[in-house]
């Protein structure tokens, strides 16, 4: 009997201890991230190379180069270029490749299938073929050994903290998965964050990619842990607070004449990166306040967000002391873009494009 209920103790402790792994970010090596970086460095001239990864002479960057350079005539690095030169909103352009990849090729880098519109993506198709040529998969172990210091620099990051939990408890909604995936050729500096909504039988999910903050040329690159707690609780947001911003932000009418141009290129997306943003800027106070979790970065605003600090006040004074007003962080959200759009109010209005003759003919 004694035995039995060992094992049964053991069995819940397992899935218990199953369950807390699970709800912290995963750290690894993205395989799509990497394939984007290798069809990139060969897509760059050499004199002008295209921004977002580069080639730093190192190691992890030559073992990619000799392992790839036999295909530099695929049809996936001409794809690769087209789908880098699309215009994108905040000039993100080493994001769109990625972002394609990402939903179109699994970790194993075959191509999707359960995802309709993949089959018709000619980068997908061509570079889920220059995988194969390459037996890329195979040479992610390699490129993660190469790594192994830094990875495990930040997985001792995640233990010390569980990131997810922290968000949980703030907001009182369930985290989405998320995996932080360290790029050491993304020039330092550089951040992207892709979210995924369900799709194909696939759960959501987060992804985060970091860069270095010392490249790798004399050895392996190094990673702070601080960007990614602030990017873990940013993109949290995202996923979980975006359909209740836009929502609220729609039924108080058009965007506000005064809608700063620097913000994110639209005023849905300002919205959103201020409630995101703020949210993560709040918790940053609290973390370096309180001591945990540990390592907390500066809590520092983004000059792109004017009223980041604002939303930040706004959550203390307003949600933190009243969550028996606000069951969750989302019910919350409408307040913030209320607010957002008084501040809005306040500036001048954005001056509308030059009249063409025909115009100021029509107005004489």
């Amino acid at each position: 009997m004694s035995r039995l209920l060992a094992a049964l103790l053991a069995a819940f402790l397992a899935q218990f201890a199953g369950a807390a792994r699970a709800r912290r970010p995963e750290v690894r090596l993205d395989p799509r991230v990497e394939l984007s970086a290798a069809l990139h460095l060969l897509a760059s001239a050499p004199r002008r190379p295209l921004p977002g990864f580069r080639d730093d002479g190192g190691a992890y960057a030559r073992l990619l180069s000799s392992a790839t350079a036999a295909e530099r005539g695929h049809p996936a690095v001409a794809a690769y270029a087209r789908a880098f030169a699309r215009p994108t909103p905040g000039g993100y352009s080493f994001m769109t490749p990625a972002h394609e990849l990402r939903r179109c090729l699994d970790d194993s880098l075959r191509l999707r299938t359960d995802v309709p519109d993949c089959r018709r993506s000619s980068l997908a198709f061509a570079a889920a073929d220059f995988a194969a040529r390459t037996r890329f998969a195979a040479l992610m172990p390699r490129l993660a050994a190469l790594e192994a210091r830094p990875l495990k620099a930040l997985r001792r990051g995640r233990a010390r903290a569980d990131l997810q939990s922290v968000y949980e408890k703030y907001s009182g909604l369930k985290t989405v998965r998320q995996r932080i995936a360290p790029s050491p050729l993304l020039e330092s500096g550089r951040v992207w964050n892709d979210y995924a909504a369900p799709e194909g039988g696939r759960p959501a999910r987060i992804l985060t990619v970091i860069s270095p903050d010392v490249a790798g040329s004399s050895g392996p690159a190094v990673f702070s842990w601080g960007p990614v707690m602030t990017n873990v609780w940013h993109e949290q947001s995202h996923a979980l607070l975006n359909a209740a911003a836009d929502a609220a932000d729609a039924a108080d009418g058009p965007p506000p004449p005064g809608a700063p141009p620097s913000c994110y290129g639209s005023w849905t997306q300002c919205v959103r990166e201020h409630v995101a943003q703020g949210t993560a800027l709040r918790l940053v106070q609290i973390a370096r306040r309180t001591g945990y979790p540990p390592d907390a970065p500066d809590a520092a605003t983004n000059e792109r967000l004017p009223w980041q600090a604002l939303v930040a006040d706004w959550l203390r004074d307003g949600y933190e002391g009243h969550r028996d007003r606000y069951k969750t962080l989302r019910d919350f959200v409408p307040v913030i873009v209320r607010r957002l759009r008084a501040q809005a109010a306040l500036l001048p209005p954005r001056p509308g494009p030059p009249a063409t003759e025909a115009q100021a003919g029509a107005a004489r």
